[in-house]
């Protein structure tokens, strides 16, 4: 396995609270507050991750594990909420699960961007991460960059669905056709060694982690 860095960083949030495009300020944060009236209700907090060991994951038996999981339950503990149960889901199903009422918040640590901001609120940054390249021993494709992908135009890039990496490379130039779409990182470093793809882009931190285990 190699794992180079490909030299972009990101500032991470977590998602919280649905707010309509007409929602007012006083109106967005009486929803918020609604929302954590009901969690305190329940005595659980209900929330999405996607499998990115280190971030967030499942351990074998089902608990929640990752260091956003254990902000999210230090965060919760203090404001009255003593549990936090988990779903696993993929980067593009969770903005539209929160505003599906099917979670309470997403520590999921996707980017702040204006279209989301319209129908979500983020919280401030609470991690930086930058992204990691995954090929073969030796490169054989020579891929060193989302750049070197899109001027590979037969070359394949394994990307978690809905995930930043998979939004910046479309930017770069990657065309859709070049994106296989994977579900976690296993799964994307399984696609290369298992000559489905030649390159998966995921945070270094999670491609690190998983190549080792």
């Amino acid at each position: 396995m190699k794992m180079m860095l490909v030299g972009r960083r990101t500032a991470l949030a977590f998602l919280a609270l649905v707010a309509s495009t007409s929602m007012s300020l006083p109106a967005a944060a009486q929803e918020g507050g609604e929302t954590l009236a009901a969690m305190r209700r329940a005595g659980v907090a209900k929330i999405a991750i996607a499998s990115v060991p280190r971030y967030a994951y499942l351990s074998p038996d089902g608990q929640p594990q990752g260091y956003l999981v254990e902000i999210s339950q230090a965060a919760m503990k203090a404001l009255g909420v003593t549990k936090v149960e988990a779903t696993v889901t993929t980067f593009d199903a969770m903005i539209p699960g929160l505003q599906a009422r099917q979670f309470d918040f997403v520590p999921a640590g996707l980017n702040i961007t204006s279209a989301r901001c319209k129908v979500v609120a983020f919280s401030n940054p609470v991690t930086a991460q930058q992204d990691g390249l995954y090929t073969l021993p030796g490169n054989p494709r020579k891929l060193t960059s989302y750049a070197s992908v899109a001027q590979t135009p037969e070359a394949l890039l394994a990307v978690l669905a809905g995930s930043n990496q998979e939004a910046y490379a479309l930017q770069i130039g990657v065309k859709p056709a070049q994106l296989v779409k994977v579900p976690d990182v296993s799964a994307g470093i399984a696609a290369v060694t298992g000559a489905r793809t030649p390159s998966c882009s995921a945070s270094s931190a999670s491609l690190t982690r998983n190549s080792a285990a």
